[in-house]
Protein backbone atom coordinates (compact mmCIF):
# COMPACT_ATOMS: atom_id res chain seq x y z
CA UNK A 1 0.00 0.00 0.00
CA UNK A 2 2.79 2.05 0.75
CA UNK A 3 4.24 2.15 -2.57
CA UNK A 4 0.78 3.31 -4.06
CA UNK A 5 0.78 5.76 -1.63
CA UNK A 6 4.00 6.60 -3.15
CA UNK A 7 3.20 6.82 -6.57
CA UNK A 8 -0.13 8.71 -6.09
CA UNK A 9 1.95 11.71 -4.66
CA UNK A 10 4.44 11.57 -7.38
CA UNK A 11 1.88 11.37 -10.23
CA UNK A 12 0.18 14.97 -7.98
CA UNK A 13 3.21 16.67 -7.45
CA UNK A 14 3.48 15.91 -11.86
CA UNK A 15 0.13 17.33 -11.99
CA UNK A 16 0.74 19.99 -9.93
CA UNK A 17 4.23 21.30 -12.67
CA UNK A 18 1.74 21.29 -15.16
CA UNK A 19 -0.57 23.54 -13.95
CA UNK A 20 2.22 26.02 -13.60
CA UNK A 21 3.48 25.99 -17.50
CA UNK A 22 2.54 28.04 -19.69
CA UNK A 23 0.87 27.04 -23.34
CA UNK A 24 -1.23 27.75 -26.10
CA UNK A 25 -3.79 24.54 -25.95
CA UNK A 26 -7.45 25.24 -26.10
CA UNK A 27 -9.04 21.58 -27.50
CA UNK A 28 -8.02 18.09 -27.38
CA UNK A 29 -6.15 15.44 -25.40
CA UNK A 30 -2.98 17.79 -24.84
CA UNK A 31 -5.60 20.44 -23.38
CA UNK A 32 -7.04 17.63 -21.16
CA UNK A 33 -3.97 16.82 -20.07
CA UNK A 34 -1.62 19.49 -19.33
CA UNK A 35 -4.40 22.40 -18.58
CA UNK A 36 -7.68 20.45 -16.99
CA UNK A 37 -5.95 17.23 -15.25
CA UNK A 38 -3.10 19.05 -13.29
CA UNK A 39 -5.67 21.38 -11.54
CA UNK A 40 -6.58 17.80 -9.39
CA UNK A 41 -3.04 17.77 -8.11
CA UNK A 42 -2.87 19.92 -4.73
CA UNK A 43 -6.25 18.55 -4.27
CA UNK A 44 -5.00 14.69 -4.41
CA UNK A 45 -1.84 15.94 -2.33
CA UNK A 46 -4.27 17.35 0.31
CA UNK A 47 -6.04 14.26 0.37
CA UNK A 48 -3.31 11.75 0.97
CA UNK A 49 -1.42 14.77 3.23
CA UNK A 50 -4.51 13.49 5.99
CA UNK A 51 -4.74 9.79 5.10
CA UNK A 52 -1.02 9.98 5.73
CA UNK A 53 -1.29 12.04 9.02
CA UNK A 54 -3.96 9.35 10.44
CA UNK A 55 -2.34 6.26 8.97
CA UNK A 56 1.25 6.47 9.82
CA UNK A 57 2.30 10.73 11.63
CA UNK A 58 0.22 11.04 14.13
CA UNK A 59 1.47 8.65 16.89
CA UNK A 60 5.03 10.43 16.30
CA UNK A 61 6.30 12.75 19.53
CA UNK A 62 8.35 14.99 17.24
CA UNK A 63 6.14 15.40 13.90
CA UNK A 64 5.95 19.26 14.02
CA UNK A 65 9.54 19.56 14.16
CA UNK A 66 9.59 17.32 10.98
CA UNK A 67 7.04 19.45 9.57
CA UNK A 68 9.30 22.62 9.78
CA UNK A 69 12.17 20.60 8.50
CA UNK A 70 10.04 19.48 5.83
CA UNK A 71 7.89 22.16 4.76
CA UNK A 72 8.48 25.24 6.47
CA UNK A 73 12.27 25.32 5.34
CA UNK A 74 11.56 24.32 2.26
CA UNK A 75 9.45 27.34 1.68
CA UNK A 76 11.23 29.76 3.14
CA UNK A 77 14.55 28.64 0.62
CA UNK A 78 11.76 28.67 -2.29
CA UNK A 79 10.64 31.97 -2.03
CA UNK A 80 13.81 33.25 -0.66
CA UNK A 81 15.66 31.69 -3.95
CA UNK A 82 13.17 33.97 -5.53
CA UNK A 83 13.09 37.08 -3.51
CA UNK A 84 16.58 37.31 -2.93
CA UNK A 85 17.22 38.51 -7.04
CA UNK A 86 14.34 40.14 -7.27
CA UNK A 87 15.31 42.34 -4.74
CA UNK A 88 18.91 42.57 -6.49
CA UNK A 89 17.91 42.99 -10.20
CA UNK A 90 15.37 45.71 -8.83
CA UNK A 91 18.41 47.78 -6.34
CA UNK A 92 20.89 47.62 -8.65
CA UNK A 93 19.87 47.89 -12.59
CA UNK A 94 16.55 49.11 -11.39
CA UNK A 95 14.41 46.75 -13.08
CA UNK A 96 11.03 45.54 -11.46
CA UNK A 97 9.45 42.66 -13.15
CA UNK A 98 7.27 42.17 -10.71
CA UNK A 99 3.54 42.65 -11.28
CA UNK A 100 1.52 41.87 -8.31
CA UNK A 101 3.70 42.94 -5.62
CA UNK A 102 5.79 46.07 -4.98
CA UNK A 103 9.00 46.84 -3.28
CA UNK A 104 8.05 48.45 0.43
CA UNK A 105 7.10 46.07 3.31
CA UNK A 106 4.58 43.73 1.34
CA UNK A 107 7.55 42.43 -0.38
CA UNK A 108 8.78 40.64 2.93
CA UNK A 109 4.70 40.20 4.43
CA UNK A 110 3.20 38.69 1.27
CA UNK A 111 6.31 37.92 -0.64
CA UNK A 112 7.55 35.73 1.68
CA UNK A 113 4.98 35.34 4.64
CA UNK A 114 1.90 34.93 2.26
CA UNK A 115 -0.32 36.88 5.03
CA UNK A 116 -2.59 37.71 2.80
CA UNK A 117 -1.79 36.08 -0.90
CA UNK A 118 0.33 33.70 -2.88
CA UNK A 119 3.99 34.54 -2.40
CA UNK A 120 6.66 35.30 -4.47
CA UNK A 121 6.55 31.94 -5.29
CA UNK A 122 3.08 31.49 -6.07
CA UNK A 123 3.39 27.65 -6.47
CA UNK A 124 4.69 27.39 -2.64
CA UNK A 125 1.04 28.58 -1.45
CA UNK A 126 -0.06 24.93 -1.07
CA UNK A 127 3.51 24.28 1.08
CA UNK A 128 2.45 27.20 3.31
CA UNK A 129 -1.29 26.30 3.76
CA UNK A 130 -0.39 22.29 4.54
CA UNK A 131 2.03 23.78 7.57
CA UNK A 132 -0.44 25.79 9.05
CA UNK A 133 -2.63 22.58 8.97
CA UNK A 134 -0.08 20.79 11.30
CA UNK A 135 0.13 23.61 12.95
CA UNK A 136 -3.71 23.10 13.81
CA UNK A 137 -3.24 19.38 14.46
CA UNK A 138 -0.18 20.62 17.00
CA UNK A 139 -3.08 22.94 18.65
CA UNK A 140 -5.62 20.87 18.99
CA UNK A 141 -4.58 17.16 19.30
CA UNK A 142 -1.23 17.73 21.16
CA UNK A 143 -2.78 20.63 23.22
CA UNK A 144 0.45 22.57 22.00
CA UNK A 145 -0.23 26.35 23.32
CA UNK A 146 2.64 27.71 21.61
CA UNK A 147 0.98 27.31 18.31
CA UNK A 148 -0.77 30.15 19.35
CA UNK A 149 2.24 32.01 18.48
CA UNK A 150 2.06 30.93 14.78
CA UNK A 151 -1.55 31.18 14.65
CA UNK A 152 -2.83 34.70 16.39
CA UNK A 153 -0.31 36.64 14.13
CA UNK A 154 -1.31 34.90 10.91
CA UNK A 155 -5.67 35.20 11.96
CA UNK A 156 -4.96 39.20 12.86
CA UNK A 157 -2.44 40.27 10.18
CA UNK A 158 -3.74 38.07 7.21
CA UNK A 159 -5.68 34.92 6.56
CA UNK A 160 -5.18 31.50 8.00
CA UNK A 161 -5.27 29.33 5.39
CA UNK A 162 -4.81 30.57 1.79
CA UNK A 163 -7.43 28.17 0.63
CA UNK A 164 -9.55 26.04 2.85
CA UNK A 165 -9.78 23.92 0.70
CA UNK A 166 -6.50 22.31 1.33
CA UNK A 167 -8.13 22.14 5.25
CA UNK A 168 -11.18 20.38 4.33
CA UNK A 169 -9.42 17.93 1.66
CA UNK A 170 -6.47 16.90 4.68
CA UNK A 171 -9.83 16.35 7.18
CA UNK A 172 -11.57 14.35 4.46
CA UNK A 173 -8.36 12.36 3.74
CA UNK A 174 -7.90 12.02 7.79
CA UNK A 175 -11.60 10.23 8.35
CA UNK A 176 -11.06 8.31 5.51
CA UNK A 177 -7.87 6.65 6.73
CA UNK A 178 -9.48 6.21 10.10
CA UNK A 179 -13.02 5.05 9.38
CA UNK A 180 -10.77 2.24 6.80
CA UNK A 181 -9.22 1.28 10.21
CA UNK A 182 -12.14 0.45 11.55
CA UNK A 183 -13.62 -1.05 8.85
CA UNK A 184 -11.27 -3.80 8.68
CA UNK A 185 -10.73 -4.42 12.59
CA UNK A 186 -14.68 -5.05 12.21
CA UNK A 187 -15.00 -7.10 9.82
CA UNK A 188 -11.66 -8.92 10.02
Amino acid sequence: MKYNIEFIRLVAVILITFTHTRNDFTEGFSYFFIEQLPQYGTVILSIISGYLYWKVSRTKTSLFLKKVKTLLVPYLIANLVVLLPVVFIYYIFDYQFLNRLVFDSTLFTEGLLSLNSPPINPPTYFIRDIFVVFVLVELIFRRNWYMLLILIPLFYFGKLMLRFDILWLFIFGAFYAKYEVDAVKKYS
